[in-house]
């Protein structure tokens, strides 16, 4: 590892990249408990505001201003406790904004900052809605490193059906595993130098070793304070929707399938996500055969899950606008659920 206590002139990007429900959340939290990373959740205000200002070369007042106001049109962003004024205020300050990349990380410098960082050195995003738009991750952020958390595909399926933002047919959501990990993968495969591919299994039980090795990858000293995340008590809006991150990192939710998933349901995910599991090094079932009926479920399947994600895609197409009010409102709806689901 070169000159790992190297001061940089600005700070480094990665993202952390994978299929939901794949420990993405919990590796977040670990990471930004570290002194010199702050990471950022579930934002998209990049891909929102990418067609619009990709070829902006003169970010004067005016031009901020309008890139501001246009981020706020996303509702999760008042959930930054992010001033818009404040925010204007302190990129008008800043010199050599010249691309869109550059504004985009003057934003999330700010956040650190208002975080209360002064010493980050590497800053992350997380989403897993990023392994969808990898390519133009790539076009905003060429030199940004990534962190690829990948999980068993039946355990996976089976956290999905626990939640109220996806589907719950078993054959769409193994569909929608093979999508996600198979677009990071592609990707992954051209560029592998700046990705780390790690096991949700692996993370969780062996932490130290995997969490010194992803230190390694992004160039700054291993942390224990990062062991003590769950200490935190920061958001508990993500803590009611990812139990497990109140707590410190187990094993307790790895081959929770074996326990809990049915033999069709089983076989269902087998017989879709065999393949590419396997080249996750998953072992996947030796027999994957199935009869009439389980097949026409797993045709229906393959249609449900190639539509709802044809959606997230197609949506990006939308005017700004319209896209946003769509976004705001299906957050909204999902919102509700979650509420009254714990009430």
């Amino acid at each position: 590892m070169k000159d790992i206590n190297h001061k940089r002139k600005r700070e480094q990007i990665f993202h952390i990249v994978g299929r939901g429900r794949s420990g993405n959340t919990l590796l977040y939290k670990v990471l930004d408990t570290h002194p010199e990373i702050s990471v950022f959740r579930e934002t998209l205000f990049m891909f929102h505001l990418y067609s619009r200002y990709k070829h902006q070369k003169q970010w004067n007042e005016e031009n901020i201003n309008n890139f501001v106001d246009d981020m706020y049109l996303e509702d999760r962003i008042n959930t930054w406790g992010l001033p818009k004024d404040n925010l204007k205020t302190w990129l008008h300050k800043q010199k050599n904004i010249t691309t869109f990349s550059d504004i985009c990380r003057r934003v999330y410098k700010f956040l650190a900052l208002k975080g209360r960082k002064n010493e980050v050195s590497v800053i992350g995003t997380k989403n897993p809605h990023f392994a969808l738009y990898m390519k133009q991750l790539l076009k905003i952020f060429p030199e940004s490193k990534y962190i690829y958390i990948v999980r068993d595909y039946k355990d996976n399926v089976l956290s999905y059906q626990d939640v109220k933002f996806d589907l719950k047919n078993v054959s769409a959501l193994a569909y929608r595993w093979n999508i996600f990990n198979k677009k990071i993968l592609d990707i992954q495969e051209k560029f592998p130098e700046i990705f780390y591919i790690l096991k949700y299994e692996d993370l969780v039980s062996n932490p130290i070793l995997y969490l010194k090795q992803l230190c390694e990858f992004l160039g700054i000293d291993f942390s224990k304070k990062m062991l003590d995340f769950y200490k935190s008590g920061r958001n508990q809006a993500s803590i009611k929707r990812h139990r497990n991150i109140a707590k410190p990192i187990n094993t307790e939710r790895i081959a929770k399938w074996k326990k809990d998933m049915s033999q069709i349901d089983q076989k269902k995910a087998d017989f879709i996500c065999n393949k590419l599991a396997k080249k996750l090094n998953y072992k996947g079932s030796k027999k994957t055969d199935v009869n009439v009926l389980t097949y026409v479920d797993i045709f229906i399947g393959f249609i449900i899950a190639y539509i709802f994600t044809l959606s997230e895609v197609v949506i990006f197409l939308l005017p700004l606008r319209m896209r946003n009010r769509l976004i705001n409102l299906f957050r909204s709806r999902y919102s509700r659920k979650t509420k009254k689901s714990n009430d």
